[in-house]
């Protein structure tokens, strides 16, 4: 990404006019991208107005901003350019319940070829302090605490 450099005092004519060298080459692409909106990094928009034709090198023009810019602001124009994609037809013609495509499975199978192992994806061996069995679980009995237990209706009281 090239840095854009500022001509001169970037607030000459107004307070939000800046003159820009180093985006385009000649003044006929300013042309071309008159009216096309530009912007900073730090978020100001701005448009292409002019090119600048005494003193300044080919390709500079004048853009208006809508807030005040630095000299050391970067400045984008986003562009898009047609890229013609080549067409490919590839025919297809059904004979009837045939499949014309295979999955990779079934090609493995018809042509013999096995899955490779990898190393790392294998399981470990386990020690024998996890193959053997857990100890079953002792739990504490159930206490109900006295006051909820006397507040309790007489057929779900604890029968001594």
């Amino acid at each position: 990404m090239k840095k854009l450099k500022l001509i001169g005092e970037p607030y000459k004519i107004m307070k939000n006019t800046a003159f820009i060298k180093g985006m385009f080459n000649s003044s006929l692409e300013v042309a071309k991208f008159g009216g096309a909106s530009i912007k900073t990094v730090s978020g100001i928009r701005g448009s292409v107005k002019k090119a600048v034709k005494d003193g300044a090198p080919d390709g500079a023009f004048r853009a208006t901003f809508e807030d005040k810019i630095q000299k050391s602001d970067v400045i984008f124009l986003r562009t898009w350019y047609a890229v013609d994609i080549p067409k490919f037809c590839n025919h297809i013609i059904a004979y009837g319940r045939t499949r014309l495509l295979k999955t990779h499975a079934e090609l493995r199978k018809a042509r013999g070829i096995e899955l490779e192992t990898r190393k790392d994806s294998e399981y470990l061996i386990h020690d024998e302090h996890v193959d053997r069995e857990r100890d079953e679980r002792v739990f504490a009995p159930l206490q109900v605490p006295k006051a909820i237990t006397s507040a309790l209706p007489f057929k779900s009281k604890e029968k001594v």
